[in-house]
C-alpha cells in the first residue's frame, strides 16, 4: 500500500472522528440546554471534551485540526464548545455565596490550561494578529475551567449542609437565555438584605412570597460554599 492510499484511508478515519466528535458535541449541547440532569455526567463529560479535542489534535500530526474556519472535514473546535455552554448552565443553576475562594484556583488553572494548548498548538503564536487568538484562547479556558471547577465544587459535594429557615421575599421567572426560576430570601445575618437564588421548576412552583423556605448551605467540594433551597 503506497504512501498516497495510506494518507486517504488516514484522512477518512479523520473524517469519520471527526462527524463523531462533532454530532457528539452537539448533542452534549442540546442535554445541557434542554435535559439539565445527570449533572455528575454531564460535568466529566464536558470537562473531557476539550482533551479529547486536544489529544486528537496532536496524535492526528495536525491533520484534525481545530480552527474557526467553515467547510473543514477535520475540525473538532466543536468539541470546546459544551464547556462553554455548561459555565452558563451551571452559572444559572447553582448559588455560590462567595466567590472570593474562586477566583485565584480559576485564575491558575486557565493559565496553566492556555498554556499546555498553546504548547500543543505552537502554529497560534506565528500567525499575523497572534494576540487576538491568545486572548480568545485564554478567554475560552476562564470559562471552561470556571464551569469545570463551580461544576466538581458542588455536584461532587458530599458534605453535610446547615440548615436554616428564611422567608420569599421576592419571585420571578427568568427567560433570557437559559430558562431559571428564581427567588429572593432574606439574609440570616443582615436582615436588611435580600439575598437571590436560583431554585428548579417543582420547587417555585411549591412556593409564594411570604413564605417560608428552607435554605441549606453546604461546604463544597473545594470549600467554595453554595446554596440550595428547598420547602
Amino acid at each position: 500500500m503506497d504512501s498516497i492510499t495510506l494518507k486517504e484511508k488516514f484522512l477518512r478515519k479523520a473524517v469519520l472522528v471527526t462527524k463523531i466528535i462533532n454530532y457528539t458535541s452537539a448533542g452534549i449541547i442540546v442535554w445541557i440546554l434542554k435535559f439539565p440532569t445527570f449533572y455528575n455526567y454531564m460535568v466529566i463529560v464536558c470537562f473531557l471534551m476539550p482533551i479529547i479535542g486536544i489529544l486528537l489534535f496532536r496524535l492526528s500530526k495536525g491533520i484534525i485540526k481545530i480552527e474557526a474556519k467553515r467547510n473543514s472535514s477535520t475540525n473538532v473546535l466543536a468539541a470546546f464548545f459544551p464547556p462553554i455552554f455548561l459555565a452558563f448552565r451551571i452559572h444559572s443553576d447553582f448559588n455560590i455565596v462567595n466567590y472570593s475562594n474562586v477566583w485565584f484556583s480559576v485564575a491558575i488553572m486557565t493559565i496553566l490550561f492556555s498554556a499546555i494548548f498553546l504548547i500543543v498548538n505552537r502554529k497560534y503564536l506565528q500567525i499575523e494578529n497572534w494576540y487576538r487568538t491568545i486572548l480568545r484562547i485564554v478567554l475560552f479556558s476562564f470559562i471552561y475551567v470556571f464551569g469545570v471547577v463551580i461544576g466538581f465544587n458542588c455536584v461532587f459535594d458530599k458534605s453535610k449542609p446547615q440548615i436554616f429557615t428564611s422567608t420569599v421575599n421576592h419571585m420571578r421567572i427568568q427567560s433570557v437565555g437559559i430558562k431559571s426560576y428564581d427567588i429572593e430570601v432574606i439574609s440570616e445575618e443582615k436582615q436588611s438584605e435580600a439575598i437571590k437564588l436560583t431554585i428548579d421548576k417543582n420547587t417555585y412552583n411549591e412556593l409564594e412570597v411570604g413564605r417560608n423556605v428552607t435554605i441549606y448551605v453546604f461546604k463544597g467540594l473545594f470549600n467554595i460554599s453554595w446554596v440550595e433551597a428547598g420547602r
